[in-house]
């Protein structure tokens, strides 16, 4: 069995009316500063220690009346498992078939949480259930590494070394009976145990740094310096150890001394390593191949160059595509979504002045992209990168193209539409504003749209044919009205026969867009 959802209540921010949270492979929360998307990170750490004592500033508002509860949505159960039949049932509620529902609720700050399951005869959650389901659920949920844009280069340091130290000690065999030889000479042994770690060290560090340079070009050296004092191959790195990058040998500055951009993308590169070689461990609880991983990212944007921010979220994409783990990331940036990777979901959480709040998912699974669809996507972030960047907004306006989009940000400049009104989408091209739509009624975000009706034939070669752009109206009106079903605001403006023609008396030619300006102003 699998964790599908998480269901947040009266923990942190999040009050009574509580959160829904898909997990996906890759899962990204959007939202303005101060709606819970740290909390639901902070939540996700809570529900998988199974139970560990909350502090008051966990119950919502400070107040021990709000209980927290946190309650994880399980599918996929088998035999294997060996769940009574009576927990596993079809949630219609939920949209889950073959289910059971597990709910960890804490009556009391510095208190252990209590363990409930859901059972579908009554309709409650009881006490206990399950039978030895806490031993299952710490192997089906995944064990998170959580990094936070405001720890501090020793934290930071100490967390990339806590799991290359892993890396190292699960590779490496040490002679006791030599070791027992050489007590005497405490600095001999040093240098005999590091001889003796150096080729697993040398690979681990050649592995991250063939991802740093993907992000730091000039990060192509990488060593770790342990202090030659302590007997134990991980207390012998972690202990007085510095990890230094450079362009050479002659040129390495201890980590703490670089840029908080590249200790975090160092940090990303060696969780790629583990990622890649199957080796890692949370707080001395070994989880090497098998077992399930998720790293928490905050703000991974943070501190970087935005030449490194493309590269960032594809090393965090590659992490997820391993078997063994998944990211959940909170972010402000657009670059981290990529709705051309499968077993994607971006949440989008919205919180109203009364505190209650409100989440929009979007999950590439569910929304069934055809092949063209997939093309459409990859063609418009390649062109636009700031494209997904109307997953952020409340309303937005899909257009044909440049012209479009030039006359409406110069009546917005010109005070005519108001600024925080709407984000202008250049869907380049009425093929992609199908596709375009078909997200925004997924993710049910109101729209409108500015679209040529093109002619219904096109000359070619002195004869008429069948303007495929004419069928495209046809197909964006199919889109409009799935929308609608949803509840949508939606609203389209048709060109007859285009935008230039309509308003601009056919402006032609490569300047129709600096002439449509001059016209307006």
């Amino acid at each position: 069995m699998k964790l599908a959802e998480l269901i947040i209540e009266n923990y942190r921010g999040i009050g009574s009316n509580g959160v829904r949270v898909k997990i996906d492979n890759i899962v990204v929360l959007i939202g303005k500063n101060n709606v819970g998307k740290t909390t639901i990170l902070s939540a996700y750490e809570a529900f998988a220690s199974t139970g560990a004592a909350l502090k008051i500033k966990d119950f919502h508002n400070e107040d021990i009346k709000n209980k927290p509860r946190i309650t994880g949505v399980f599918i996929d159960i088998n035999e294997a498992d060996k769940i009574a039949e009576k927990w596993i049932h079809d949630d219609g509620e939920l949209g889950y078939k073959n289910c059971i529902k597990a709910q960890y609720q804490w009556s009391a700050p510095d208190v252990g949480g209590e363990k409930y399951s859901y059972n579908p005869t009554t309709g409650q959650y009881e006490k206990g259930g399950l039978g030895g389901l806490d031993t299952i659920l710490t192997n089906r949920i995944p064990t998170p590494l959580k990094i936070s844009p405001l720890d501090d280069p020793s934290e930071l340091e100490k967390k990339i070394l806590e799991i290359l130290i892993d890396a190292i000690k699960q590779n490496t065999k040490k002679d006791k009976s030599k070791v027992q030889q050489l007590l005497g000479d405490i600095k001999k042994l040093a240098e005999d145990v590091q001889t003796e770690i150096s080729e697993e060290l040398s690979n681990s560090c050649n592995m991250v740094s063939e991802e740093m340079m993907k992000v730091f070009p000039e990060a192509t050296v990488i060593r770790i310096d342990p202090q030659a004092s302590k007997i134990e191959p991980d207390k012998l790195i972690g202990s007085g150890s510095f990890i230094r990058l450079g362009n050479s040998d002659q040129h390495l500055a201890p980590l703490s001394n670089h840029g908080t951009g590249l200790q975090r993308t160092f940090l990303w590169s060696a969780l790629k390593m583990l990622a890649d070689t199957g080796r890692h461990q949370v707080k001395k609880k070994p989880v090497g191949i098998g077992t399930k991983k998720i790293l928490l990212l905050e703000e991974p944007e943070a501190f970087l160059h935005p030449s490194a921010i493309r590269s960032a979220m594809e090393s965090l994409y590659a992490i997820a595509e391993h078997e063994d783990w998944q990211v959940m990331v909170s972010s402000h940036s657009s670059v981290f979504i990529d709705l051309t990777k499968d077993h994607t979901t971006i949440i989008r959480i919205e919180k109203s002045q009364d505190t209650q709040h409100a989440v929009n998912t979007f999950s590439t699974d569910e929304a069934q992209f055809t092949a063209d669809d997939k093309e459409n996507l990859k063609m418009l972030n390649y062109c636009n990168p700031y494209f997904n960047e109307f997953f952020f907004s409340s309303h937005n306006l899909l257009v044909e193209g440049e012209t479009e989009v030039t006359v409406v940000k110069a009546l917005m400049q010109m005070g005519k539409i108001e600024k925080d009104c709407i984000h202008v989408i250049n869907c380049l091209g009425k093929a992609n504003i199908v596709t375009v739509s078909k997200i925004l009624n997924h993710f049910k975000v109101n729209y409108s749209i500015i679209h040529d009706s093109d002619n219904p034939k096109v000359l070619r070669k002195e004869k008429y044919i069948v303007n495929s752009m004419w069928t495209m109206n046809q197909n964006i009106i199919n889109e409009i009205n799935v929308g609608k079903t949803y509840g949508l605001s939606i609203k389209s403006f048709l060109s007859v026969p285009n935008f230039e023609g309509e308003y601009f008396d056919g402006f032609t030619g490569g300047i129709k867009t600096i002439r449509c300006m001059e016209y307006i102003i």
